[in-house]
């Protein structure tokens, strides 16, 4: 029986995932690009669902909605990683290169959890979190350069997003208390 990773059937799914079907193409910034899609497309989502909510009729709506990002969030890493370890088996020459630019589920699950972290409400918020994110993720201050490093490589390729989003939002949360404890 041949093992999962080299097995073809599964490869174009996995290639659909991972590169977000095929975003990761796109452009010469794939992570950007698809960290901006996240943005607008979560941020329409939360307006539509915060539409329901004031609506009379299903505000319990809004909040099974709220509730079940965490466990989108979760799927997504699985099936992020697992997609990440397919595809990476079947490339031999993302070998010498720890994050893959075409690969960029990782940038949906790291600004996915960066705004749910947050609990961002407005256009501003969801402008600032990107940018936040964006940059721990580029810059990859320590301890997220070394988790890039550590474990098998599709999980390494996911959870230093996940890093960059825990930093994203710690920044985004407390800068606002300290600058408001000076004044």
């Amino acid at each position: 029986m041949p093992s999962s990773h080299g097995c073809p059937s599964k490869r174009p799914w996995a290639l659909l995932v991972a590169t977000c079907c095929g975003l990761g193409y796109r452009t010469r910034w794939p992570g950007t690009l698809t960290s901006a899609i996240t943005t607008a497309v979560l941020f329409t989502a939360h307006s539509i669902v915060e539409g329901i909510g004031e609506s009379y009729a299903s505000p319990a709506i809004a909040v099974i909605i709220t509730a079940s990002l965490p466990v989108l969030l979760l799927f997504l890493f699985i099936l992020g990683t697992w997609a990440s370890h397919i595809l990476l088996a079947t490339e031999r020459a993302t070998e010498s290169h720890a994050d893959p630019p075409h690969i960029v589920i990782d940038e949906v699950v790291g600004q996915a959890l960066t705004l749910w972290l947050t609990q961002s409400q407005s256009l501003y918020d969801y402008g600032v979190c990107f940018i936040l994110f964006r940059f721990f993720d580029i810059v990859k201050p320590p301890p997220i350069r070394q988790l890039e490093h550590m474990g098998p490589q599709a999980l390494a390729l996911m959870h230093d997003d996940v890093a960059a989003a825990v930093m994203a939002a710690g920044v985004f949360l407390l800068v606002p208390l300290l600058f408001a404890s000076l004044f």
